[in-house]
């Protein structure tokens, strides 16, 4: 059998080809799809490559629809994100609470950190006995927090701003502050 032979088959048939239901086999040749040569006859081959060009038709208006919302979503979300940065890096960002929130954090590991200097330095100044290096120990020890402290890391204030609206973290550039000398 060639080609350009036909393959005729009743609607059961061709239902048992595509995998569809005999209504669903009207349905198609009334949308021209199905090829019907006479009443409950059908033309196998070209129903089946007119169902196949239905198929890849609707796959790729669905593919191509939601891949545009997808592309739209992740466009709208990297606007937003970039209108965040921005704002933060040139200092108008209009939700101050937050940034306060931000700050509070930042200034509570700074404390925490300071009062971790005792217990972390105990064990070293227990046995020193020369007033001058327990002051330099501790000098170092406090400087190191606060030069920690003062390492202004824009990503991360980003990042925290971004998490608490929904967003994905940022991407800034992490920029230091002068050192406590």
């Amino acid at each position: 059998m060639s080609k350009t032979e036909k393959l005729l088959g009743s609607a059961t048939d061709l239902a048992a080809w595509l995998g569809v239901s005999e209504r669903r086999i009207e349905q198609l040749a009334n949308e021209n799809i199905a090829v019907r040569i006479a009443r409950g006859v059908y033309d196998i081959r070209a129903s089946v490559d007119g169902y196949i060009k239905l198929l890849k038709k609707n796959a790729t208006a669905q593919g191509s629809e939601e891949l545009l919302k997808e592309r739209v979503l992740l466009t709208r979300e990297k606007r937003r994100q970039a209108e965040i940065e921005t704002a933060l890096l040139e200092g108008t960002v209009g939700d101050m609470g937050l940034l306060l929130e931000l700050w509070a954090d930042r200034f509570g590991k700074t404390k925490t950190k300071l009062l971790g200097i005792p217990t972390a330095q105990a064990d070293i100044l227990a046995s020193e006995t020369n007033p001058n290096a327990i002051r330099e120990a501790l000098e170092i020890s406090i400087k190191e927090s606060l030069n920690e402290s003062a390492s202004i890391n824009q990503s991360e204030l980003i990042r925290g701003y971004i998490e608490r609206h929904g967003a994905d973290s940022g991407t800034a550039s992490e920029t230091d502050a002068e050192p406590v000398v």
